[in-house]
């Protein structure tokens, strides 16, 4: 955790720290979590927020082939919320910010080769 925390440096100040998803996830100032992992660990991260009643998001694709009737599975509980609960999301995106060419638009941007500031 030290190491993190020095190269968060400033950025990191009043965050708070956890050690463990399971110690974010029951965390009550913890509303929506982007999971950011290897698709084959992504699903069981979505099914744990999800079960918590936390909205989610992560990457593209949502799971395996393998794990399709899962992912159906974690879609339809999803949309079985009682009244006095509150609804839970889950979103799947896309990254487009690591895409080379975004980078280079992005890097054209910063450096005032083109647009205002």
């Amino acid at each position: 955790l030290a190491p993190a925390q020095r190269k968060a440096g400033s950025w990191g100040e009043g965050i708070t720290w956890h050690t463990t998803l399971a110690a974010m996830l029951d965390s009550d100032d913890v509303d929506v979590v982007d999971v950011v992992l290897p698709i084959p660990a992504q699903l069981h991260a979505v099914e744990d927020v999800l079960a918590r009643r936390k909205c989610v998001i992560s990457e593209k694709p949502a799971g395996l082939p393998s794990e399709s009737d899962a992912v159906v599975s974690i879609l339809k509980a999803i949309g079985k919320v009682e009244d006095h609960v509150a609804p839970v999301a889950w979103s799947v995106l896309e990254n487009w910010a690591c895409k080379a060419g975004v980078r280079h638009v992005l890097d054209l941007l910063d450096s005032g080769a083109v647009g205002e500031p």
